[in-house]
């Protein structure tokens, strides 16, 4: 029977030198690179949302009820609120990108905003404080008050979920060495 190549204990040993090609550099972390894919998925998806709100904002002019101060005031609030957003959604692409090229300036703004999506978080739990203080529901519609809790529920913790990874790998010392 004859002797396949993996057989030879001195290639064995070339072939396992060969995997040592980082130098002095430690390989790179998956879990800083998640969270750099995770910021660039996730300010896509704010982006979106962002257009969706400034598009519902601006068509909301025309609906305004001059008899609930929500109803006067919302058209600005969420065109407000949806350039935040779109801001938010673009720092995340861009803060993601470079967290991925392992920038030491994008991780300090990635952190910067993590603590903005903390925000947004509390802020859902100020719209279903608004939504449960609505007698007559959210919107005037009594069938709308799920819907809306619904999406503040899962504002909340989406936020917080990206927040609290972002806070626990970006300021884990030994990912953090991985910076320039």
């Amino acid at each position: 029977m004859s002797r396949s190549w993996d057989d030879d204990p001195r290639l064995r040993r070339i072939r396992r030198d060969d995997y040592d090609d980082y130098g002095s550099q430690s390989p790179r972390s998956g879990a800083v690179t998640t969270i750099g894919v995770l910021g660039i998925v996730y300010g896509s998806i704010m982006a979106l949302f962002g257009l969706c709100f400034l598009f519902c904002g601006i068509v909301s002019f025309s609906a305004r009820n001059n008899n609930f101060f929500f109803a006067q005031n919302a058209p600005i609030m969420i065109i407000v609120f949806s350039i935040v957003s779109l801001g938010v959604s673009l720092g995340h692409i861009f803060g993601g990108i470079y967290v991925i090229h392992r920038s030491n300036s994008a991780r300090i703004f990635m952190l910067v905003l993590a603590g903005i999506d903390f925000l947004f978080g509390l802020l859902s739990i100020a719209g279903m404080i608004f939504t449960f203080s609505q007698p007559q529901g959210f919107a005037g519609n009594r069938d709308n008050l799920a819907m809306g809790l619904i999406f503040q529920v899962l504002a909340l913790l989406v936020n917080w979920a990206f927040s609290i990874c972002t806070f626990i790998v970006l300021l884990n010392g030994k990912n953090a060495e991985e910076f320039s």
